[in-house]
């Protein structure tokens, strides 16, 4: 099995796995100006401190002139309020909608920043990312979006699904900003969650960083820094680490080989973490590994 055999099947294994391990939900794209963020409606307001600027967190409440569907989705509807077939029935009805009334989109910004639901935590992050997809379609996008989402993520009033589901997002969205201020705070909060070690998430915010072409140098070596921290730690969350080895590997970060060897030399390996690995080592590692690669053939 010479080297160049060993990269292809072991990329395919990767691919396999990253498919598997990783999904993310992203539809369109934002344009490339965001405007200054702004709220509107005072009054359906409040002011909350988070570990950034203070930004203001809408309510939700329902309006006068709001659609059935828009008052569905954000449970207002005491039938349907408890129903996920119901209330993602209702989002797909005007999925295709980019000039929804500004009154409804106050209602679904309100939505997103909410914490109480009739439905379960799995659902409700379900609907929350297809109310985030259908605000993304908006034209324009809202401009409360971005710093909303900032918000959400330095919180400690979501469950990780949807802190996880905010970083996608985001990460979808920053690198378009013009703004480069904006870009520098997104930068910031990403490298502050790509930090934690014991959140599934902190490897969605790795994703995010790296996906920003031409960023500035410091920027490159606090990512491959963070990557190979993450992905060298046995310690930290699991699925952080699969995607932080992937990360590696898939910019040359030879740094983590030796952890990835020591989790092929294991008796007992985790399989993802396993994988993962034995794609990195295709990628980045020796001749000499060919015969530890050999184990996990087939």
């Amino acid at each position: 099995m010479d080297k160049t055999s060993i990269v292809i099947a072991s990329l395919a294994s990767a691919v396999v796995v990253s498919s598997a391990a990783v999904i993310f939900v992203f539809s369109g794209r934002v344009p490339k100006t965001l405007p200054t963020p702004a709220v509107r409606g005072g009054e359906s307001i409040r002011v909350v401190e988070s570990g950034h600027d203070v930004v203001r967190r809408p309510f939700v409440r329902p309006a006068a002139d709001a659609s059935a569907a828009v008052n569905v989705i954000c449970g207002f509807d005491t039938r349907s309020a408890g129903s996920y077939p119901m209330r993602i029935g209702a989002l797909r009805s005007i999925a295709n909608r980019s000039d929804l009334p500004a009154e409804e989109v106050d209602m679904l910004l309100g939505y997103i920043a909410s914490t109480n639901d009739a439905m379960r935590a799995d659902r409700v992050a379900g609907l929350k990312n297809e109310v985030l997809n259908l605000l993304r379609s908006q034209n324009p996008v809202p401009s409360e979006l971005a710093p909303l989402l900032i918000d959400m993520i330095g919180s400690n009033d979501y469950d990780a699904t949807i802190i996880d589901y905010c970083i996608q997002h985001l990460g979808s969205m920053w690198t378009d900003f013009e703004n480069e201020g904006m870009r520098e705070n997104v930068r910031k909060v990403f490298v502050s969650v790509a930090s934690r070690k014991d959140v599934p998430y902190a490897g969605t915010a790795l994703y995010a960083l790296a996906d920003e072409e031409g960023s500035p140098e410091e920027s490159r070596r606090k990512l491959r820094r963070l990557a190979v921290d993450l992905a060298c730690d046995p310690g930290a969350n699991r699925l952080a680490r699969i995607t932080a080895i992937q990360v590696a590997g898939n910019h040359g970060y030879t740094e983590v080989l030796p952890s990835a060897r020591n989790t092929l030399s294991e008796p007992h390996p985790d399989t993802v973490l396993a994988m993962v690995s034995v794609g990195t080592i295709g990628s980045l590692g020796a001749p000499s590994d060919v015969e530890l690669l050999e184990r996990f053939r087939g």
